[in-house]
């Protein structure tokens, strides 16, 4: 007689075998099913797709013990110990294993990382897969939803127009799985829609307001990765739906938003869009378009969120040059709010937007739900299903949550010694403030990203140094900070106005030395920090310099015109060219002598932005520009004629 050990080892090899014989008919069933959907059966990634599914298939039958009963009963007859109770059963919650000597499935683990098909082509029948791909995204299997979305991209991508005969269901099945709570399908729904939106172009327009409502709440999540993808989808619909669709969809979905964190992205993209369009587009009075955006525009320069503000502030300032800007933003905003802006756009004309504050909420923190932004299954998303979807689509937004004025918390250890550094930056004893400098210096070598981390707060207190009282604090700042530049260079765009304001009157100084420090910090930032970032403090510096710096400031914005100009013309349009209208008008009005420098330096200046914008055009928008008189633009031919 069998003792019972060898019966147990029946009872569990007849089990193994009955699971082995169910596997091979499953994935007989999801090979015959890929193939008549259009996928390539013969390529490795597809077969191991198959595989996977089919795994997953046989794991919901194991979890449900739906096949158990047969082999246990085979088992149990055959052993004379049948009429002993039977062993509890564990209850078997991971994928059962073939033997190595089979061609079978991977791992859970490795299902679960490698479960993405990487075939991306077209499709067979793209008709058939879109009905499949609805059947799939609405199934209640999340594996099966995953595989359904990566199936719409796939449509998205290589059948635009079949994707559009049904866009509105599958717009809706997609947009409802961006609200699902489990993270991979939100992402890659998210990604997803980025997809229909970047692929479909205008044909989306009558589904952008539902787009743009959901995307900018994903985007306010605290979950980084969620917030990247957010906005990535975000970006797409600026850059290739209708411009002015979307502008309605993105206000209406986010503009009078209860959440501030909401109303922070929706300026933010607001700017971006505005930014694309153009003073001439925006303020061209068209209906659903000029008055919306003004009158928004004006609401979030006075919200109660600083971020907010800010961005409202980016979304103006281009526009105040426009002839016609006075005129539409009185038409357009109420007298009340119209009281209050006033002082904001006075402000904007004398001081410029203003330094980026830092975030009002960290993508780096724990989830309302308590999840960690970086959990195992967004980083298992990251390796899987996300690393096929995101190819081609727009780059999240980079400008509001970067490294710079993160407002992560710091351990008690480093805020005392942010703290003690600022208080030595800000002592009323010089010595101590030289030791504070090099402090900075200090931690700028050897903790670079805690600087980083809290690059307002030790620029708030280094900058002032750049023009202190004491000769010797000053010229060791100014020294420092040229060792500063190339460490924390990905950091400074955040308070380059700050710099620039402080570094730029040194160039008056009476001391030779401290003037030629200035200068060379000034060049330094050209060369490191971005151009775009820079634009509007250099133009600042130029207009409020004094006369004795005034050349060497225009020389300076010439040598920035050069960066900016081949990457970003249109913001060299907005913020240079203006600058040097204004520069030729008050040449050409006054005269006289100790203006040969700065005539030469602003000569050098119009040729410079003339060789990349063309002598014509540039005096095109001379002449229709309202501050350029016509001896200002007859001093910008002569600039040219001897170009």
């Amino acid at each position: 007689q069998p003792s019972p050990s060898q019966s147990r080892g029946h009872s569990v090899q007849s089990r193994l075998d009955y699971a082995q014989m169910l596997f091979q008919e499953q994935l007989a069933i999801s090979k015959r099913h890929t193939d008549s959907i259009g996928v390539d059966s013969d390529s490795e990634s597809t077969r191991g797709s198959v595989r996977n599914y089919a795994l997953a298939s046989l794991n919901r039958k194991v979890s449900d013990q739906s096949f158990s009963a047969a082999p246990d009963a085979a088992a149990a007859a055959a052993s004379p110990a049948a009429s002993k109770p039977p062993a509890p059963r564990r209850n078997l919650s991971r994928p059962l294993r073939p033997s190595p000597s089979q061609t079978g499935p991977p791992s859970s683990s490795e299902s679960l990382q490698s479960s993405a098909p990487a075939a991306s082509g077209p499709l067979a029948n793209p008709d058939r897969s879109l009905q499949e791909a609805l059947t799939r995204v609405q199934a209640s299997d999340w594996q099966a939803k995953c595989e359904g979305l990566q199936l719409v991209q796939r449509l998205a991508a290589n059948h635009p127009e079949v994707a559009a005969r049904e866009m509105h269901p599958l717009t809706l099945a997609v947009i409802g799985e961006v609200k699902n709570l489990r993270s991979q399908v939100s992402r890659l729904a998210m990604s997803t829609l980025g997809c229909l939106l970047q692929h479909l172009g205008k044909r989306m327009d009558a589904e952008l307001e539902q787009c743009a409502k959901i995307l900018l709440q994903k985007g306010s999540e605290t979950n980084k990765f969620i917030q990247e993808d957010a906005e990535s989808a975000l970006m797409s619909m600026v850059e290739h739906c209708n411009q002015g669709r979307a502008l309605g969809a993105i206000i209406q979905g986010g503009a009078s938003h209860k959440s501030s964190q909401v109303r922070s992205l929706c300026a933010q993209i607001l700017s971006e869009l505005c930014d694309r369009m153009g003073p001439g587009r925006v303020l061209s009075g068209v209906k659903d378009v000029t008055d919306k955006l003004l009158a928004t525009a004006a609401n979030f320069c006075l919200d109660g969120s600083q971020e907010t503000r800010y961005w409202g502030r980016t979304i103006l300032y281009p526009l105040l040059g426009h002839q016609d800007f006075d005129a539409l933003i009185s038409k357009h905003v109420s007298p009340a709010v119209m009281r209050n802006l006033k002082d904001v756009l006075e402000n904007l004309r004398l001081k410029g937007v203003g330094d980026q504050p830092p975030s009002t909420f960290s993508a780096g923190t724990k989830s309302r739900r308590g999840n960690s932004a970086g959990s195992a299954d967004s980083a298992s998303l990251a390796g899987s299903y996300a690393s096929t979807s995101t190819t081609g689509q727009s780059a999240p937004l980079g400008r509001q949550r970067g490294a710079a004025g993160s407002n992560s918390r710091l351990s008690d250890a480093a805020a005392d010694l942010v703290k003690t550094a600022c208080q030595r930056l800000n002592a009323p004893d010089w010595k101590e403030r030289l030791s504070g400098i090099d402090q900075l210096a200090e931690l700028s070598q050897e903790r670079t990203d805690l600087v980083g981390q809290c690059i307002v707060k030790f620029m708030d207190a280094f900058a002032p140094r750049l023009g202190d009282s004491n000769s010797k604090v000053q010229q060791h700042a100014l020294e420092t900070a040229l060792q500063l530049v190339h460490p924390l260079r990905n950091y400074l765009p955040t308070v380059a106005n700050t710099l620039v304001q402080h570094a730029a009157p040194v160039l008056s100084s009476k001391s030779a030395e401290l003037a030629s420090l200035a200068g060379q910090l000034l060049d330094i930032f050209i060369l490191e920090v971005d151009s775009e970032k820079l634009a509007q403090p250099f133009v600042q510096a130029v207009a409020t310099g004094n006369p004795r710096s005034k050349p060497e400031l225009v020389d300076k914005l010439a040598a920035l015109a050069e960066r900016l100009a081949p990457r970003k013309p249109r913001l060299s349009q907005l913020h240079l060219e203006p600058e040097l209208f204004r520069l030729l008008g008050g040449l050409a009005s006054a005269p006289g002598a100790g203006s040969v420098a700065l005539k030469s330096s602003a000569y050098r200046l119009a040729q410079t932005l003339a060789s990349y914008s063309g002598p014509a055009e540039l005096l095109d928008r001379a002449r229709s520009n309202a501050q350029c008189t016509p001896q200002a633009v007859s001093m910008l031919e002569d600039a040219l004629r001897q170009y």
